[in-house]
């Protein structure tokens, strides 16, 4: 059950959150150590790790984005994963032109795993 990534960088300013294999991968595809992921690149926000956010615009602190240069709207034209060899797995899943209700369906059974411990 996957959509397609039309690289617009949307999901990216909005990421569900990743599981402890997610962090994992990371950190092998890294080269660093888990806890060197933990403290750089996450934060827990009620009990969930997510990636960390970064800029004004507050996406993914892994996203290369190529802004519009319109600073009002500073959306996103195209984007460049710096870990899409090794990502998370929900960034894999491509939300992007997925049903509503299959997304939404998709996000919460990912969320039952992400409140891991360290």
């Amino acid at each position: 059950m996957t959509g397609f990534c039309n690289q617009c960088g949307q999901c990216c300013q909005r990421t569900p959150g990743i599981t402890l294999e997610d962090a994992n991968r990371i950190a092998i595809g890294l080269g660093i150590t888990l806890r060197a992921v933990k403290d750089k690149y996450l934060e827990r926000e009620r009990g969930i790790w997510f990636l960390k956010r970064t800029g004004h615009f507050g996406i993914c602190v892994f996203l290369k984005p190529i802004i519009d240069g319109n600073l009002i709207t500073g959306r996103v034209k195209q984007a460049e994963c710096t870990i899409h060899k090794f990502k998370p797995t929900v960034c894999q899943i491509k939300l992007c032109g997925m049903e509503p209700d299959k997304k939404e369906k998709l996000i919460a059974d990912c969320r039952k795993t992400l409140n891991f411990k360290w």
